[in-house]
């Protein structure tokens, strides 16, 4: 079923899209640099797994942000989707209102702690 208030443009859709692996990838960039370091001693093959895998989480999270970014960039702006269906399935209510068009919400005080029901 088509819903008119849930109606974006394909460019801003696959904006949205970009943002949001844009943010993830710099989660991940920041949990990357918060793995344990060995301080000069030889490189356990567990951790240096770890630093791994977190490098190609970052990597893959950059590349798809950039495809997404040029999607937006030459995608026709005469064509709409209704991303209403899309966003219900969405876990995260502020995730889904970010798609459906709603402004991102400000970022936490400094020093505030974020709990899931907020």
């Amino acid at each position: 079923m088509h819903n008119p208030q849930f109606t974006r443009p394909l460019p801003q859709v696959l904006r949205s899209i970009a943002t949001e692996l844009a943010e993830l990838a710099a989660l991940a960039d920041h949990l990357e640099c918060t793995l344990p370091t060995t301080d000069g001693a030889a490189l356990d093959l567990s951790l240096a797994e770890r630093f791994q895998v977190a490098d190609l989480l970052t990597q893959r999270l950059v590349g798809l942000t950039s495809l997404f970014d040029t999607l937006a960039e030459t995608a026709p702006a005469d064509v709409a989707l209704d991303v209403s269906q899309a966003t219900d399935g969405l876990k995260l209510a502020d995730q889904a209102r970010r798609f459906r068009g709603a402004a991102p919400t400000p970022p936490a005080a400094s020093g505030e702690v974020l709990l899931f029901g907020d």
